[in-house]
């Protein structure tokens, strides 16, 4: 049984508790004239997420609400969940092949499978991919100057 406030919650408290260790790399002292340091607010907020974390963790375990069904294969997922999922795998895919492959080659294959997860038409598909790549090719290896 999984349940949606348990798994939020436990998410939520792991990363509050690494930002609330990535604060304790700033100072936090005050200076001279009362101003708390650099890492004051991160580390109370991070503190304040980790309680509210866990009390949604207690609350979603006395509850034991059902949020997630579990399913075998992809094809029993809702077909948002399905193509949230699928989005995100190629997202990571897209971030493993940019280290492999030229930017433009990556984004292309990246934009090009986005378009087909979401069914557009194959003509309007390669435009889209076309022009997307030059826009930010020019937008940004142009105007910026940025290196690819």
């Amino acid at each position: 049984m999984l349940y949606g406030d348990l798994v939020f919650g436990a998410v939520s408290l792991g990363l509050s508790v690494w930002f609330f260790i990535m604060s304790l790399g700033f100072p936090s002292g005050s200076s001279s004239n009362g101003v708390p340091g650099a890492g004051f607010f991160p580390g109370v907020i991070s503190i304040l997420i980790a309680l509210v974390s866990i009390v949604l963790m207690v609350q979603g375990f006395r509850q034991k609400r059902h949020y997630f069904q579990p399913v075998k294969s992809i094809k029993e997922m809702p077909t948002n969940t399905r193509n949230l999922f699928l989005t995100i795998v190629s997202l990571m895919i897209f971030m493993l092949l940019w280290k492999f492959v030229h930017f433009f080659v990556a984004i292309g294959a990246f934009i090009f499978f986005l378009n087909v997860l979401f069914r557009q038409k194959l003509l309007v598909n390669i435009i889209y991919t076309v022009v997307s790549i030059a826009f930010i090719y020019l937008t940004f290896g142009k105007i910026f100057h940025v290196m690819f």
